[in-house]
Parts: C-alpha cells; sequence; structure tokens
C-alpha cells in the first residue's frame, strides 16, 4: 500500500519529468529552423556569424548602442550550438573602416563539440573601438557596411545597382542598350547621302576613310566647302584664322567642336563668330550634339584573383601627368598631398621611369601595365574645372586597369556616373584629408578590394568618333539651323562653365 510519501515523490518525478520534455520540445524547435535570430543588422544590410556547419542556429541577444560617431550598431552575444564531431576552435578578427575612419574592431569566437556528434556550446562577440581616432576631414557620408565578409566575397552590389538604376539610365555618361539600338535605326533608316567638309582639313585629321569606323555610311567627305552640307571648324582655329568669305549654300551648317576645356577657348572675343554658327560639338553637354570622351557600360565581374591583386600592390598612389602648370592647379593640390602620402610622378613633369621606357607622352598607355601590378590609386586630376569636363584619364583606368580613379574636376562626378567606384576630392576640406583618407583605405584590404571589384562592373565604351557625330546630326536634327548667340559667352571665360577650384585654401 501506497504511502503519502511515496504519493508525494511520484508527483515530484512526474512533474520533473514534464519540464525535461518541454525543454526537449523547445530544443527540437529550434534546430528546426523555425528561429533563426543570428544575422546582425547593421544599416542597411544583414551580417552572418557563419561557421562551417550550415545547419547551426542559434539564440541571440540583441543590445543595440551607438558608437561616438552616432552610427547605429549591433552588438550580439549568442550561444551557438554547433554540430559535428572532433575537437577544434574557430576565431576570426576583423578590421573594418566606418565612413568617417574609426576603426571598428571585430572577434568572432566558436568551439566545437567533442566526439561523436555531440553538441558543444559556443559564443559570439562583438567588440567596437570607439576611442579609435575618428578623421572629421570628410564631408558627412552614409555608414558603410560593418560586416564579416571576406574580400572575395562580391560585396551584393546587385541590390546598390537595382537602387540607382533608374539614375544611371538617365545619365549620358553610361550606355544604354535600347537608347542605342533606337538611335541607329533611325540613322540607318536614312537614304540621303550627307557631305561633310574641314574648314582646316590638314587640321582636323580625317579623310575618305574615316567612316569606316561609323555603324552606318551615309556621310562622305569632300574637298570643297561649296558642296558640303556641314563645313567643321575646330575652336582652335577659329581663334587664328578669318572665317570663309565667300557665300555659303542654303541650308549648309558651320559646326565648331572641341574637346578643349571651354576655358582653353577664351580669346573667343570676335564678333562674327556667334553670328555664324549653327551647331557645336564638344564635351559639354548642352551643346547641340554632345560628344562625351567616353561611357561606362555595366558588365559581369570579371573571374580575378583580387586577393592576389592587392597583394601584389607595393605602392599607393600614382600619377602621369606632362602639363605642369593648369587652370585646376592641380601640381599644388598634388605637392600638398606629397606632405602626407607618397605620390609616384611620371610624365614630363617628372623624370620617374615606367619600367625601361621614359615616359613622356600624355594616355600613359605604356604605364598602365605597371600601374595596375604596383599601385592601389590613380590621380584622375582634370586640368580645368569645367562643367561636364571628364576626360580619358578617367575612362582609361576602366579597361581592366586594376586601380581606384581619385577624381577632382568641374564633373558633377555623382551626379552621372555609380557610387562607389571612384574616390572623389570634392568629399574632403583639402589635399591633406584625401591623403590620410588614401593611406588609410589603402591598408584596408577588405574596403579597398569590396570597391575595386565594384568598379570591375564597369568598363568603358568609346564613342565612334567626330565625324560619325557629325554625320549623325546631319540626319537626325531635320531644320534645326539657328545660329548660337551665346557661344562667345560660353568660351571666352563665363564663370559657369568653367571656375577656380576652392579646394585650396590654407590646410
Amino acid at each position: 500500500m501506497l504511502t503519502k510519501k511515496s504519493l508525494l515523490l511520484g508527483l515530484g518525478v512526474f512533474c520533473i519529468t514534464a519540464v525535461i520534455l518541454e525543454e526537449v520540445h523547445q530544443m527540437s524547435v529550434h534546430r528546426s529552423g523555425k528561429d533563426d535570430p543570428v544575422s546582425a543588422y547593421v544599416g542597411d544590410s544583414f551580417a552572418h556569424n557563419e561557421v562551417n556547419d550550415p545547419t547551426r542556429h542559434g539564440a541571440a541577444d540583441d543590445k543595440v548602442r551607438l558608437l561616438d560617431n552616432g552610427h547605429q550598431v549591433v552588438n550580439r552575444n549568442a550561444k551557438n550550438e554547433v554540430g559535428g564531431g572532433g575537437d577544434g576552435a574557430q576565431q576570426e578578427d576583423l578590421t573594418d573602416n566606418v565612413t568617417n575612419g574609426a576603426r571598428v574592431d571585430v572577434k568572432v569566437t566558436g568551439e566545437r563539440g567533442q566526439g561523436g556528434g555531440r553538441e558543444g556550446s559556443g559564443s559570439s562577440e562583438r567588440t567596437f573601438d570607439t576611442k579609435a581616432e575618428v578623421s572629421n576631414d570628410a564631408t558627412p557620408a552614409e555608414p558603410q557596411l560593418l560586416d564579416s565578409r571576406s574580400a572575395a566575397d562580391d560585396g551584393g552590389y546587385d541590390d546598390s545597382f537595382e537602387k540607382e538604376r533608374e539614375r544611371l539610365r538617365r545619365s549620358p555618361y553610361i550606355y544604354d542598350e535600347e537608347r542605342e539600338k533606337e538611335r541607329m535605326s533611325m540613322i540607318r533608316a536614312q537614304r540621303t547621302v550627307k557631305k561633310i567638309s574641314g574648314f582646316l582639313p590638314h587640321d582636323t585629321g580625317f579623310n575618305r576613310k574615316s567612316f569606316q569606323r561609323c555603324p552606318y555610311d551615309k556621310c562622305q567627305v569632300v574637298d570643297s566647302m561649296a558642296q558640303a552640307d556641314a563645313v567643321l571648324f575646330r575652336a582652335s582655329a577659329i581663334r587664328t584664322y578669318r572665317l570663309p568669305s565667300h557665300s555659303r549654300p542654303p541650308g549648309q551648317r558651320w559646326v565648331m567642336f572641341t574637346s578643349d576645356p571651354a576655358i582653353k577657348n577664351y580669346a573667343f572675343d570676335r564678333k562674327d563668330v556667334g553670328s555664324n554658327f549653327n551647331w557645336t560639338i564638344t564635351y559639354q553637354q548642352d551643346s547641340d550634339f554632345p560628344n562625351p570622351f567616353g561611357k561606362l557600360q555595366r558588365r559581369k565581374l570579371p573571374d580575378k584573383d583580387y586577393d592576389a591583386i592587392y597583394e601584389g600592390k607595393v605602392n599607393n598612389t600614382a600619377w602621369f601627368v606632362s602639363h605642369c602648370e593648369t587652370w585646376s592647379r592641380r601640381e599644388v593640390y598634388v605637392d600638398r598631398m606629397q606632405k602626407i602620402l607618397p605620390v609616384d610622378i611620371f610624365g614630363g613633369c617628372s623624370d620617374r621611369r615606367c619600367g625601361v621606357i621614359h615616359y613622356r607622352t600624355s594616355d600613359g598607355s605604356l604605364c598602365l601595365p605597371m600601374l595596375t601590378k604596383q599601385y592601389k590609386f590613380y590621380l584622375a586630376f582634370e586640368n580645368s574645372f569645367c562643367k561636364d569636363y571628364l576626360t580619358e584619364k578617367f575612362f582609361k583606368l576602366f579597361q581592366d586597369v586594376d586601380v581606384i580613379p581619385v577624381v577632382r574636376g568641374g564633373f558633377d562626378y555623382k551626379r552621372y556616373l555609380p557610387s562607389g567606384i571612384f574616390v572623389d576630392a570634392a568629399d574632403f576640406k583639402g589635399p591633406e584629408a584625401l591623403a590620410k583618407y588614401l593611406l588609410r583605405l589603402g591598408n584596408d584590404k577588405i574596403e579597398y578590394v569590396k570597391m575595386l571589384k565594384r568598379k570591375d562592373r564597369w568598363m568603358t565604351i568609346y564613342g565612334e568618333g567626330l565625324l560619325c557625330k557629325v554625320c549623325e546630326a546631319l540626319h537626325t536634327a531635320g531644320d534645326k539651323k539657328g545660329f548660337i548667340p551665346d557661344l562667345v559667352k560660353k568660351f571666352n571665360g563665363d564663370p559657369s562653365y568653367c571656375w577656380t577650384p576652392a579646394d585650396l585654401g590654407d590646410p
């Protein structure tokens, strides 16, 4: 017969058993994948504390705090359940840079269980050094993602591109396949052959074979200006030579073209200029027919060993230059940068060599192999601060040249180009601040490789050339033939087209 003591003991055992069964049930729910709060949200993306076992799940305790600079960061202490046999430990030390330069140290640790598939326990800890020196040299920017992805990771740039696709679709510096197809169909539908002549044929450098590069052949070069539908005038020639005095055939267009910055044509003070010219073809987007130096086309990320590329770079910054005194005063800017950062200068303003060849030309093609192997950054500094002036200094770096462009000029880089593929000097208070940033970014493998990968998703597409642009204009402009009364203003020192840089104040 059961005693009262025995009944109480049995009831206690039953309760304990029920509690144990409930705990087992909760553990099975966790392992079933119904709850996986291990992802730590930072900024606008997720950073995963991953271990080798893909079946691992865990519970976490989120603690949100602010860095000294106001950036929100999530600290997470998690218990990771790691399956698998064998003894071992996993530890990964990571260092990222916040946009403003504060260093963030991240440590992820975890222990595997011992023997025969037994499960052990581990921990995940993120520590942030908010006492690190914070640079206020750069203008405020959006916080960058702080995560533990390797340098080989793609970085999720497809998502970023989707966010700015509409902006880039409207950019005249981004190649758009559908827009190009529509343009070509309009030109190829033409049947009339247009004739083009040059004011100074020896200066324009074109001949009867010049249209072989065009995607259409509805134009031809003629020697007689009287027979031409369009006559080309190089801007520099207008400053020097008298305009033709003979009468113009009805409907003939006079076209001024130049690739030089507007400030270089400062001698446009002749009264007969604006009343004679019908069209302009220049780098400026408000030209009648804009002709940029190049365009960027999106492509698939090349298959490269980016870790090896980074490790092979032994120098920080290079600059190829042959014009030693410029309107942009870039030489003064670089001289101040060199007080902080070594800048290797090649070209007519230096005796430095590219291998065995003494570099003295402006395009730098002989030096590009050396640049891509040894250097992390290239100074694509323009010689003038002029509206829409973006030259080959920038575009040549998007031909599988493994270097990050550092830009400075009057071009609106952020409006027309993809984000995160260059460093803009305008984001910094001055040369010294930019130099400090290049040192910091150059020493951060993860962030540098991330930017290099993003840049590598774009390649340069060069246009068909000036004559192709004129031929296209003759077939598509219709009766557009008015004169350009403000031509002198645009190319004679108008501060809205060219201006003095304001980033060379006191250090």
